[in-house]
């Protein structure tokens, strides 16, 4: 584990310490989980393999509309309008 100094204001230091005290840990610790959980968060997202997770999500639904049909409804010429 490698050890970094941050700078801090005042008020920061303060919420910190109080934060660490009530979660019965110390200030360096909590630090360090927040600092984690942030990064873990960061992660870019891999939509392709999301994208694939969600493969076939819809394939046996018989509750939705009939897709092709509102397709169609929306395919007008813009030309020959009443």
């Amino acid at each position: 584990m490698s050890i970094i100094h941050i700078e801090v204001t005042d008020q920061q230091k303060a919420a910190l310490e109080a934060a660490a005290r009530e979660e019965g840990t110390t200030p360096q610790a909590l630090a360090s989980r927040v600092l984690g959980d942030f990064l873990e968060e960061a992660q870019p997202i891999d939509w392709k393999a999301a994208l694939a997770r969600g493969e076939g999500l819809w394939a046996d639904r018989d509750d939705l509309p009939d897709f092709e049909q509102l397709r169609r409804e929306w395919d007008r010429n813009l030309w020959d309008r009443e």
